[in-house]
């Protein structure tokens, strides 16, 4: 299920870490919506989200500019684009941002912002065992420093990278894993990917949290395989972090 919002802004401009923002807002329309459904997904130990979501966003602006602390844009109207790839998670999601609507979100008194228009998109559909996607946002390829566990030592890979497409299939298997009543594992092995025209792009992320950025890669990428596993990354993202709006991917 794939959704459009449109958002109104106070001023013509956004934070550099504007994934926060609407992560802020999605988790507040699930709450008050459900707490039941917040809590399974957002309610982990130390503070860590406690299961893997089914659904990824991008946000879209008009000629963006960034600066060295903001991004200004043109107008004052922005859109997030929603997808997932489980019908309960697009039921949960509409039902709790129509709460939101033509209410002013105000994050960390810095950022304001109205949704002012919500819609379904229609999905495409796969019909064969190859797909090329373009990226809506940045995937995100990390991998484990096997000697520190912690997340802020994480390593991000550029498209490049010699392990980036071994990695990418990792991360599809251990994102996708849990919403299959099957092994998926052999299936995300034998995936074909070829990257096209790609390029990385560093993004401020909770940059005050891991001291640094992460590195992201946005462009084009052909993958062949079982048409199931296709319909998931069109739906659920490709990469690592997509339910903080990263990885969201459109046919072409």
């Amino acid at each position: 299920m794939r959704f459009n919002l449109k958002f109104e802004l106070k001023k013509k401009e956004i934070p550099l870490d504007y994934r926060r923002a609407f992560i802020s807002f999605l988790k507040s329309s699930f709450e008050d919506y459900s707490e039941k459904f917040y809590e399974k997904n957002y309610i982990g130990k130390m503070g860590r989200d406690p299961i893997v979501k089914p659904f990824t966003f991008s946000v879209y602006m008009k000629n963006p500019k960034f600066l060295s602390d903001k991004i200004e844009i043109e107008g004052n109207e922005i859109y997030l684009n929603y997808s997932t790839f489980s019908q309960e998670y697009g039921l949960y999601f509409y039902n709790s941002i129509l709460g939101k609507l033509h209410k002013v979100y105000n994050f960390k008194n810095s950022f304001e912002f109205t949704l002012i228009n919500v819609k379904m998109a229609k999905e495409k559909v796969i019909k064969s065992n190859e797909a090329i996607f373009k990226t809506l946002s940045p995937v995100v390829i990390r991998y484990h420093d096997n000697k520190n566990r912690d997340n802020s030592k994480d390593n991000h890979l550029v498209y490049n990278d010699e392990n980036f497409l071994d990695q990418m299939k990792i991360n599809i298997y251990e994102s996708g894993k849990s919403f299959f009543d099957f092994d998926i594992k052999k299936d995300v092995e034998n995936l074909k990917i070829e990257i096209g025209k790609m390029k990385s792009v560093p993004i401020s992320h909770f940059e005050e949290r891991i001291h640094r950025r992460i590195t992201g890669n946005i462009g084009i990428v052909k993958i062949s395989g079982d048409g199931y596993l296709l319909d998931y990354l069109y739906k659920a993202g490709i990469g690592s972090r997509r339910s903080q709006g990263f990885g969201m991917v459109d046919m072409v």
